[in-house]
């Protein structure tokens, strides 16, 4: 790498630091707390991948130029590769992610990992140089402004997290609804998969995604004892309504939130992961999708 790629490098490993990263290490946290709630565990993976961004602010802030920020993620992305093998061109990368939505359905699979896709972060850091302090480009733009742009960018890049608050919200939708219904029966059928109703985390984590006051509504969580085969017709038939709406992010939320009721108890048994598998497949996804977000998780 050249020097300035270097300073990039190095200058959001710095800035990790300086914004005190290290306090909340989202790795660590997941494995030492077994227990951590659902809801919470999808905001701190949401966390960390917000957290790169920030970093390559201060990577940007001592490469100094927008190019060479760029070019030090292109070449973190292909091994070393730079000119006159990947040329990269700051425009026309622009004109090829303008459709956010257009990109996240073709790289679905890929969005829930630990650091955000390339094209994102290089996307953030383009919002950032229009800033007006560093009079390399015409947009001169205030603090305010580009961060509004990038929060824009990071919503989009972490699909909108099934809070359980939404569920007592008169606001909430009839999709949103069906979502967390389609949950409800999933979430009970992935686990009494082992022969029991779940254990008292896992159930837990099934009210903490979905809302107890609709787990209740459906099956109060305090004796469970659903019929495993009514779950899965309940929820194909949940799914078979709810499908055509359903959007590729929001697939991929769906599942990665019920790996996480799965994992609420330390762990994911065999048929538990058979299950999520079967999910998988119904949502249109690969098994590897599932073994990414376990990746992280374990």
């Amino acid at each position: 790498m050249e020097f300035e790629e270097l300073c990039f490098i190095i200058g959001h490993e710095f800035g990790h630091a300086f914004f005190e990263h290290h306090h909340l290490p989202a790795y660590g946290i997941t494995q030492g707390l077994r227990g951590l709630q659902p809801s919470k565990l999808l905001r701190l993976m949401s966390w960390s991948r917000q957290s790169e961004i920030s970093a390559d602010r201060a990577g940007m802030l001592c490469a100094n130029t927008l190019e060479d920020s760029i070019h030090a993620l292109m070449k973190l992305s292909t091994g070393g590769l730079g000119e006159p093998v990947i040329s990269f061109d700051v425009n026309e990368f622009q004109n090829q992610v303008a459709d956010i939505d257009d990109f996240i359905d073709q790289n679905y699979a890929l969005m829930h990992t630990t650091h955000p896709l390339n094209p994102f972060r290089v996307r953030a850091i383009i919002e950032f140089s229009k800033l007006t302090d560093f009079k390399q480009t015409k947009a001169g733009l205030k603090i305010d402004e580009v961060n509004l742009n990038i929060d824009k960018i990071i919503k989009r890049m972490n699909p909108s997290e099934l809070n359980a608050d939404q569920t007592q919200d008169s606001s909430i939708t009839t999709k949103e609804r069906q979502i967390k219904v389609f949950m409800v029966f999933a979430g009970y059928w992935v686990l009494s998969a082992d022969g029991s109703a779940g254990s008292k985390d896992e159930l837990l984590s099934l009210e903490d995604i979905c809302g107890k006051e609709l787990v209740d509504s459906i099956k109060p969580m305090g004796g469970l004892s659903m019929d495993r085969n009514s779950a899965h017709k309940d929820m194909v038939q949940a799914l078979d309504e709810l499908l055509p709406e359903l959007t590729k992010p929001e697939k991929s939320n769906i599942l990665e939130s019920l790996v996480t009721i799965a994992r609420a108890d330390g762990e994911v048994s065999e048929p538990e992961r058979n299950c999520l598998d079967e999910i998988a497949k119904l949502l249109g996804f690969e098994r590897t999708f599932i073994d990414g977000i376990l990746k992280f998780l374990e």
